[in-house]
């Protein structure tokens, strides 16, 4: 969880890796064309692969699954690298895209192997950080080029991934001291995403037993995004609109939830009581989620991103206070691209302000709505990432 304290974590994920390297040798693998490379025939496809235990129907898969659809195959021949079990809708697009779907082994030597084997130019792993196994396998070399991108956005430590992928619109200035990766920044957003559409039976407020009068708050995020700088901001929210209620989603562990509630009781008596927790949602109920929400609250920090992309297809307005790294930029990465700029809060009082003229005026809403809604395709479908991607590779 270093990645949700807001610090600069790059020296302790550096000496995190070196610990590893020197405790499990086995991690130091290379691939043989690795070692010894050869020149490639002319006109040959750049061999490209990507892996991740996450392309499926998650916000790894919703990210990549455009990007993996959409290289052209005239230039690159793509492979990846999947969890045997997966079957869902969005596993099975991506793996349907592909020139080549490869089920990966869970056993870290045998998917250095797996992988090897295809004799890759270039690896691209969408996160590291999230998984044992891909944090694991990226230690290994197995392509002459690898990098990883904002799948978890944060820096990996590890000195056999050459690149960071993220964008111009993502990083402060100075970022490259961020990283232990080199840094490479395209022009605009580093996915092409596809625009969702309204759930086909969307849930109703009584669906979710939320009170038709109360203003209601949304924060989707996972629980371990919640950073102690935000509480006084969501009380603060709460004792200025009395009809507002605060909505988040069961943690995986029931305790998440019971110090959440603690942290935020400690800055009011009573708070408490308005926090609706709802539990993990299917896609489409989530996405009804989204749709009944007044506003959405993005965690500072590391702000959300695939919850972003969907609230924007539907209006929903989001504020968000940006951060010092790339992860607490994501949505004011997204406005930027969309040129919408009313819900970027610059301090912590104006975030508050901001939210709370959202959730009480209708008026306010509803204009910034449009706003949203008229420029939200400048972030979906964007097939300039994919040329981007192209030349970097």
């Amino acid at each position: 969880f270093l990645a949700y304290h807001g610090e600069d974590d790059r020296e302790v994920q550096q000496i995190l890796a070196s610990l590893y390297r020197k405790i499990c040798p086995g991690l130091d693998y290379q691939a043989p064309h690795c070692t010894t490379p050869t020149k490639p025939e002319p006109g040959a496809r750049i061999k490209v692969g990507f892996v991740s235990t996450f392309l499926r129907n998650h916000t790894i898969g919703r990210l990549y699954r455009g990007l993996i659809a959409n290289l052209d195959r005239d230039k690159f021949h793509v492979s990846v690298f999947v969890p045997p079990q997966a079957t869902d809708p969005v596993f099975k697009a991506i793996t349907e895209s592909a020139d080549e779907a490869v089920a990966l082994p869970e056993n870290i030597q045998a998917a250095q192997q797996t992988i090897a084997q295809r004799q890759l130019d270039a690896v691209v792993f969408p996160d590291i950080g999230m998984v044992l196994q891909t944090y694991f396998l990226a230690f290994a070399r197995l392509a002459p080029v690898q990098c990883v991108c904002w799948g978890h956005p944060d820096t990996t430590g590890v000195n056999t991934i050459d690149y960071f992928v993220s964008s111009e619109l993502l990083e402060p200035e100075g970022a490259e001291e961020h990283y232990s990766e080199k840094l490479h920044k395209l022009s605009t957003l580093p996915t092409y995403y596809y625009k969702p559409e309204e759930p086909k039976k969307p849930k109703t407020r009584s669906d979710f037993g939320f009170d038709a009068k109360a203003n209601l708050y949304l924060c989707p995020q996972t629980l371990f995004k919640f950073h102690p700088d935000f509480y006084p901001m969501l009380a603060d929210i709460l004792k200025k609109d009395k009809k507002g209620v605060l909505v988040m989603v069961d943690g995986q562990f029931k305790n998440w939830g019971v110090q959440v509630k603690a942290s935020l009781q400690a800055h009011g008596k009573g708070l408490a009581r308005r926090i609706h927790f709802v539990p993990p949602q299917q896609h489409e109920d989530f996405l009804s989620l989204i749709l009944l929400a007044d506003v959405m609250l993005d965690t500072p920090h590391f702000s959300g991103g695939n919850t972003n992309y969907e609230a924007f297809a539907f209006g929903t307005p989001v504020v968000t206070l940006p951060g010092t790294f790339m992860r607490g930029r994501v949505t004011q990465a997204l406005y930027s691209k969309m040129g919408v700029a009313d819900c970027i809060a610059e301090t912590p009082e104006d975030y508050v302000r901001i939210a709370v003229e959202l959730g009480t005026s209708k008026k306010i809403r509803a204009a910034v709505k449009k706003k949203i809604l008229g420029a939200s395709d400048a972030i979906y479908e964007d097939i300039e990432a994919v040329r981007e991607w192209e030349r970097f590779l």
